[in-house]
């Protein structure tokens, strides 16, 4: 930590702001608005984040269309849904596009698309 005043935020403080939305306590909030330092470290670890991210974003995912493909039900094997939805406990970016593509799914009225 490069910043020694007593209300410095620890690493882990930060990564959690940044990762899960954790807000700071009020003290370490108003000590991050005024520390430049604090500000930098803050900013190393969301271009981090965002580099992370994009470089491993759903490497170990199913494809759209496998989960296009669970959504509609018997549409894959046993084995391969199960492997979906075991993996759906663990990833919120999939369960997110589940949930929109079962929506998509429930309002979809072919007779509409063929006027």
């Amino acid at each position: 930590m490069d910043c020694l005043q007593m209300h410095a935020p620890e690493d882990e403080q930060l990564l959690a702001l940044i990762l899960a939305n954790q807000p700071l306590p009020p003290a370490i909030h108003t000590h991050l608005a005024h520390c430049s330092r604090c500000q930098q470290r803050l900013s190393y670890y969301q271009t981090m984040h965002t580099h992370l991210f994009h470089m491993l974003y759903r490497t170990q995912c199913p494809t759209t269309l496998q989960l296009s493909f669970y959504c509609a039900q018997h549409t894959l094997s046993q084995d391969e849904t199960e492997a979906i939805t075991h993996h759906l406990h663990h990833c919120p970016h999939c369960t997110s596009e589940v949930s929109a593509t079962r929506t998509l799914l429930n309002t979809f009225d072919p007779l509409t698309c063929l006027a």
